[in-house]
């Protein structure tokens, strides 16, 4: 009995990401490059997109900068009452007034 040569390779995250880099070194395009070196172009788009998934994820993104926040509940009048008036002028002819007597 003759054993039947196996029609698909199983590559290993490592090998995948190889042959990304040597795709994008050889200004093949991904077809061409998949035809070239037996590669079936299904997997190789789906690995690169999980790959650069990967990527994107494991990127360290700057944290936001803590906004500045006024406690308005600790304005007040001279005579310690709380009372405040705040006008935000939102731009185009809007306004947010707060208010407290």
């Amino acid at each position: 009995m003759t054993e039947t040569p196996r029609k698909y390779t199983r590559r290993s995250q490592e090998q995948w990401q190889s042959l990304i880099t040597l795709w994008r070194q050889s200004g093949l395009s991904a077809i061409n490059f998949c035809k070239d070196n037996n590669v079936s172009h299904a997997s190789f788009y789906k690995w690169r997109q999980r790959l650069a998934d990967s990527d994107n994820r494991s990127e360290k993104k700057p944290p936001l900068p803590s906004p500045d926040f006024i406690d308005i509940t600790k304005l007040s009048t001279p005579n310690d009452q709380p009372a405040w008036n705040i006008v935000l002028n939102l731009g185009d002819g809007l306004s947010l007034t707060l208010s407290r007597n």
